[in-house]
Formats: structure tokens, C-alpha cells, sequence
């Protein structure tokens, strides 16, 4: 499983290794760092525009049947309208519930500390390889995406390791 989901997780990196050389490449093209953004938001435009006319929203738009009845025996029940009624607790305590989970916790602050270095990365590392290697912001963004490439390796080793060498557990691979 934790190989499975190493490679899934691949995308997050794969998608900034695009990102990156697209970026790059859009600077360079039109001689203006500018067109890097611009570029980069016309395609989150155009995949957008996409998502909105072909995406299927609720599982009988394929054939599946609704939530409501596929979880009827989890929590819940289907009455004649359609709707569930609840057997458990109020949703808010629930949801509080999440905040004494120690675990959680400590995931949810290595995640905080961890997006700022990564985004720092991103964006500042093809001015930093410019600046060091005097190469143009095409050559930059492709140099800086290597970052990307140790990611997809990282997160397949981070999988491959906790099922191979902790026997399944997730949490010594991820400190």
C-alpha cells in the first residue's frame, strides 16, 4: 500500500516539474517574466473551463449508486426523502474531536512548516540559479525543477521504505 501511495503522490511533484519548465519556457518565449504567470493562469483557465463542462459531480452521473445509500449501515440511514438522518453526535463535536488527536496535531503543523520551504523553492529557485550560474530564466526553471524530480523520487522511496523496512508503519518514514 505505502508503495502504491508513493507513486500516487507523484502528482503533486510532477505537476510542479510541469509547472516549472512550462513557466520557464513562457518567460523565456516572450522575453518577460511576466508571461510566466500569465501563461500558467491561462492553462489553470483552460483546465477549468474543462472541469466545468465534463466533470461529473454525484456517483449516478456514472452509473454508481448515491452516497447516502452506499453508506446507509455507516452512520446513517435513508429516509423516504432521500435525505440521511444522522445516528451519530453533533458535527461540531465531532469535528472538535479532530483537534485532541495528538497525531493529527503534529501532522497538520510539519504540513504548515513545510509548504513555506517548498513554495520558497519554487518560486525563488530560478532567480537564485540565475543569479549563481548566470543562466536565462528558461535554463533557470529547467535547473530549479530538479527539485521536483527528487520529489517524485522521494515520495516512491518514502512508500517502497515504510512497506519494506518499517513493516507498514507510516508514521517513522514520515518524521
Amino acid at each position: 500500500r505505502g508503495r502504491v501511495y508513493g507513486i500516487l503522490s507523484s502528482n503533486n511533484a510532477l505537476g510542479g516539474m510541469a509547472a516549472s519548465f512550462f513557466s520557464g519556457y513562457m518567460a523565456l518565449r516572450f522575453s518577460d517574466c511576466l508571461f510566466a504567470f500569465y501563461g500558467a493562469a491561462a492553462v489553470l483557465l483552460g483546465v477549468w473551463i474543462i472541469l466545468l463542462l465534463f466533470h461529473k459531480i454525484r456517483p449516478e452521473d456514472i452509473g454508481l449508486m448515491p452516497v447516502e445509500e452506499y453508506h446507509s449501515d455507516n452512520g446513517g440511514e435513508v429516509i423516504a426523502s432521500g435525505k440521511i438522518k444522522k445516528k451519530t453526535k453533533n458535527s461540531l463535536t465531532q469535528f472538535l474531536k479532530i483537534f485532541k488527536n495528538l497525531m493529527i496535531l503534529r501532522l497538520s503543523l510539519v504540513y504548515f512548516l513545510l509548504k513555506p520551504v517548498r513554495y520558497a523553492i519554487l518560486f525563488w529557485g530560478p532567480v537564485m540559479v540565475s543569479d549563481k550560474l548566470g543562466t536565462n530564466i528558461g535554463e533557470s526553471a529547467g535547473i530549479s525543477a530538479l527539485f521536483e524530480v527528487a520529489g517524485i523520487a522521494g515520495v516512491y522511496f518514502a512508500g517502497f521504505a515504510s512497506d519494506k523496512f518499517f513493516k507498514a508503519r507510516r508514521m517513522p518514514i514520515i518524521v
